[in-house]
């Protein structure tokens, strides 16, 4: 599977996400989702967050890529699935220096209106120390558009509605034993009824309707 960091996870023989090197306490990073600040995402759309990245040492930082991940809500060793990583090139930041950087990524189209867990997380280097920032690692909720087809919703609605339709019917079964009220009169059966034969060439049950016309084979 293609990560956008191939090259990065070809050096290091192992996933980005896997074994991440430590943060570095003068290299601050923050984030805001501009679409989403409610951390709803919508499944099978992207989802923009702007990510700050601010170099407050003295040396040099170059930042390399962002990727993140979906794991589940109760095991985050769990892996629902990986983002697509976005690698930057040539963002270098030298003493009190900041940019803002895009990074956009997807939640399945097939994930059911959930909780999960997204994290995301920076990578960049210090002269030659590698580090990585998981600035972040929270509980979001994974929405489906208006004609998606919630399961878990639909079956609490049933869920609902059988219990509320049970007491009401039992009550009137109670009821109509009780002489309380009287049970439904069963339908009347129905009259036969005569149909004859049209007489040859009255057309009048056709008028007032559109009558298509038939082609012959």
């Amino acid at each position: 599977m293609e990560t956008g960091f191939d090259g990065f996870a070809e050096r290091e023989q192992q996933h980005p996400l896997t074994n991440m090197p430590n943060s570095q306490p003068k290299v601050k990073v923050s984030y805001m989702f501009p679409e989403h600040p409610d951390h709803a995402f919508p499944a099978g759309e992207l989802v923009t967050a702007l990510v700050g990245i601010r170099n407050e040492g003295k040396y040099q930082v170059s930042v390399q890529g962002i990727m993140g991940s979906l794991n589940s809500p109760r095991d985050f060793g769990i892996y629902v699935h990986n983002f697509t990583g976005q690698m930057y090139e040539d963002v270098k930041l030298a003493h009190g220096e900041e940019t803002t950087l895009l990074y956009r990524f997807m939640p399945d189209a097939s994930l059911y209106a959930l909780d999960f867990t997204v994290a995301l997380t920076a990578f960049y280097t210090i002269g030659d120390i590698e580090a990585a920032d998981t600035f972040f690692n929270q509980t979001v909720s994974i929405v489906t558009g208006a004609s998606g087809f919630d399961l878990q919703v639909l079956s609490i609605y049933l869920m609902l509605l059988a219990l509320l339709a049970a007491p009401l019917y039992l009550g009137y079964n109670a009821a109509v034993k009780a002489g309380l009220i009287k049970a439904a009169p069963a339908s009347a059966p129905k009259k036969k009824v005569e149909r004859g034969t049209a007489k040859s060439g009255s057309e009048e049950w056709l008028q007032g309707m559109h009558t298509p016309d038939k082609k012959s084979n």
